[in-house]
């Protein structure tokens, strides 16, 4: 009983000694953009750029990552389609103003497709990458 006692004891505190805190931060910047959104699928690709920032990649993301936002001043909600293709309200994700999402979206089959946005109205959608 003494070894099974020791034996718990030892396991407990290997299992604390390995766990160690993990710093968390978002991924590095490399470019920003809006995009103003109507009735039509639109690839976030054609996004004006802001001052300063990198053109929207025509290869793989940077790091990865997208984050897009319908802009608080937006008069519908904004629905995206992460992987690209033809978007719809019925089919994309849903944002409503001033919400935002981010993924991690890797190539398809080699290549990055751009994701696509639509609105029932209008929207502007802010993209960061």
């Amino acid at each position: 009983m003494k070894r099974l006692a020791l034996a718990l004891l030892f396991m407990a505190g290997t299992a604390q000694a390995q766990q160690q805190p993990q710093p968390i931060s978002p991924a590095a910047l490399t470019g920003y953009g809006t995009l103003s959104v109507l009735l039509v699928s639109i690839p976030l690709s054609g996004a004006t750029v802001g001052p300063n920032s990198a053109a929207f990649p025509t290869g793989n993301l940077p790091n990865r990552y997208i984050t897009v936002k319908n802009a608080i001043g937006s008069a519908n909600p904004l629905f995206v389609c992460p992987l690209g293709g033809t978007c719809t309200t019925a089919v994309g994700i849903p944002l409503a103003l001033g919400e935002s999402q981010t993924w991690m979206v890797a190539a398809i089959a080699g290549q990055f497709v751009s994701p696509t946005v639509i609105t029932a109205g209008t929207a502007t959608a802010i993209i960061s990458w």
